[in-house]
């Protein structure tokens, strides 16, 4: 563990917030609703949030963004994912994945070195435009077989 997970992970802090449901996962939740339900986590004492370029196809990396954005940096610990590209398209399939969602965007999953990185910067601006956010390493998930395959990775 980090130090800045230990930081965060005290006795009475061990509990984190996913980003799936602020993501429009299971129905319509409006940035209203996010945003109170990120208050009253903060209000519990959570200061762990788990989010992915994936959840609501990059809306709920965004709407944590806009509520840490106002949070002390050093008193949260933000984790996300890599390997899924968001890519806008007038034509996208996001409804298939996310039926409540309203994302223009398609996904492009990409697991390369540069992908990666891109995956990274990607999130980092969806997360806010504090410069000082950092995430710690990204967590690669949901492989698909055939990049498994292609690219030779390891799960």
């Amino acid at each position: 563990m980090t130090n800045r997970a230990k930081q965060i992970f005290t006795s009475g802090h061990r509990l984190g917030l996913g980003g799936v449901p602020q993501g429009n996962e299971f129905e319509v939740v409006t940035d209203e609703d996010a945003m109170k339900t990120l208050e009253a986590s903060w209000k519990a004492g959570i200061r762990y949030f788990d989010v992915s370029p994936w959840y609501g196809l990059g809306a709920a990396e965004r709407r944590f963004g806009m509520f840490l954005h106002n949070q002390p940096r050093d008193s949260y610990l933000i984790s996300t994912k890599v390997g899924k590209l968001l890519k806008a398209s007038p034509k996208n399939d996001a409804r298939s994945n996310f039926p409540y969602g309203n994302s223009p965007n398609n996904v492009v999953f990409d697991y390369s070195a540069d992908g990666v990185k891109r995956s990274i910067e990607d999130s980092l601006q969806r997360l806010g435009p504090r410069g000082s956010l950092q995430i710690p390493p990204g967590v690669v998930s949901q492989i698909p077989p055939p990049a498994r395959q292609d690219k030779g990775l390891l799960v």
